[in-house]
């Protein structure tokens, strides 16, 4: 992935999950589209409407993709988007953010530290240690093949299950089972 890309994609990432902002490009071909739609046609990834309930799904990330899958889809949204801003700000800048001795998270300012706010508070907890603590690193899943409970058109996650195990998974990270 070149570096351009990834800041791209990163910032239609925020703005989608921040927001809720239906992207509008010149071209007209992205219009209202969620970022995990845009994602799925470069990358053959889940969407809402491709992944429904019912639908075999596996967890394709590469290796050493950071990803998360947890109990509940706004933990899975708050931790995905703290790895997010980490990895954004390590590219763009060749450094880690500072880390809060409180929360956990980067350290930010306005309306970053507003939306790490809500992310949190909407979610349950009070540091992303806790947060993490309810979920499973992509590597302990990937490959792993689940069946989709649930595919909400407005969210980029999909909650799935195999055997025991329940978890929203960011759609970015899955694909249709053969």
């Amino acid at each position: 992935m070149n570096r351009q890309f990834a800041v791209n994609a990163i910032s239609i990432f925020f703005l989608n999950i921040s927001f809720g902002v239906s992207l509008s490009f010149a071209d007209g071909g992205s219009q209202g589209k969620s970022y995990a739609e845009i994602y799925a046609e470069d990358h053959g990834t889940c969407t809402a409407q491709s992944c429904s309930a019912g639908k075999q799904i596996r967890v394709s990330i590469a290796k050493d993709d950071p990803m998360y899958a947890c109990d509940t889809e706004a933990k899975s949204i708050y931790v995905n988007t703290v790895l997010g801003l980490v990895s954004f700000q390590q590219n763009l800048t060749g450094r880690l953010p500072n880390i809060s001795p409180e929360t956990g998270e980067p350290e930010y300012e306005g309306e970053t530290k507003q939306m790490l706010d809500g992310l949190r508070n909407s979610a349950g907890v009070s540091t992303l240690d806790e947060a993490a603590a309810k979920c499973l690193e992509g590597a302990k899943i990937r490959n792993k093949k689940f069946m989709v409970l649930n595919s909400k058109h407005e969210s980029d996650y999909v909650w799935a299950g195999s055997g025991n195990m329940k978890l929203w998974i960011p759609l970015t990270a899955t694909k249709l089972s053969k």
